[in-house]
């Protein structure tokens, strides 16, 4: 793989983060003002948790809680596996094809900076195939 061909060359928006004491309401609030599946949850700048509307779903509405009394902090996922801003491509879609997740923060020095989804991924492969080796 060519190693000048890293993922911070293809993040292109800004990073959607959340802070973990926000209710479930504002959070899905902002996944579809910005028609997402998923938040980086942060606390001081750093990554602390993913929050997707699975865990939505299955955390929340699926067990009848009120959005608005439940924290982001009491159904985001924790210990969360992200890929350094200077991995290549290649790497990034080995360990998405390996996990049993769909989003992969980017993260510079523990801090956030982007979300690569596996459908990114494929969609970067189908069209950029001549970039991507």
């Amino acid at each position: 793989m060519d190693e000048v061909n890293k993922i911070h060359e293809q993040i292109k928006e800004k990073v959607i983060t959340a802070k973990e004491e926000w209710n479930i309401v504002t959070a899905a609030q902002l996944l579809d003002k910005h028609t997402i599946g998923s938040l980086i949850v942060t606390k001081d700048e750093k990554l602390v948790g993913i929050l997707t509307e699975r865990d939505i779903i299955r955390s929340v509405v699926a067990k009848g809680l009120a959005p608005n009394k439940v924290l982001i902090k009491d159904v985001m996922t924790k210990n969360v596996v992200t890929a350094d801003v200077k991995f290549g491509i290649k790497k990034i879609f080995e360990m998405l094809q390996k996990a049993p997740f769909r989003h992969l923060p980017i993260v510079d020095d523990g801090k956030p900076v982007g979300m690569v989804s596996k459908r990114d991924l494929l969609y970067l492969f189908d069209h950029k195939t001549d970039s991507v080796k």
